[in-house]
C-alpha cells in the first residue's frame, strides 16, 4: 500500500527483446539440451510431492501447461528440501 511509481522518461537505454518463441506442439523436433523459448498458461496444477532419490529428498510439482497451438504438456518442477 505504500509503493510510489515514479514515471522515467525512455531515453532509449532499455532495448526491447523479442525472443524466438518455440511452440509446444514442435518439442519434439528439438534435440536434448537444446535451450527455447516458449510462452503458455498453467492450465492444471497437482499438490507438491516428496521423494527420496540419489541425490536427497526431493519436493516435485506437477503442472499441465497449452499454448497457442494447443497442444499440452506434462510438466515436472524439482527442488531440493
Amino acid at each position: 500500500d505504500d509503493t510510489v511509481v515514479y514515471p522515467i522518461r525512455d531515453n532509449g537505454e532499455i532495448i526491447d527483446v523479442v525472443p524466438d518463441l518455440t511452440s509446444l506442439d514442435s518439442l519434439d523436433s528439438h534435440k536434448v539440451f537444446d535451450l527455447i523459448d516458449f510462452m503458455c498458461l498453467v492450465i492444471e496444477t497437482h499438490g507438491k510431492t516428496s521423494i527420496k532419490t540419489k541425490k536427497g529428498d526431493m519436493n516435485i510439482k506437477k503442472i499441465i501447461v497449452v499454448d497457442e497451438s494447443e497442444y499440452k504438456v506434462d510438466v515436472t518442477l524439482w527442488k531440493h528440501h
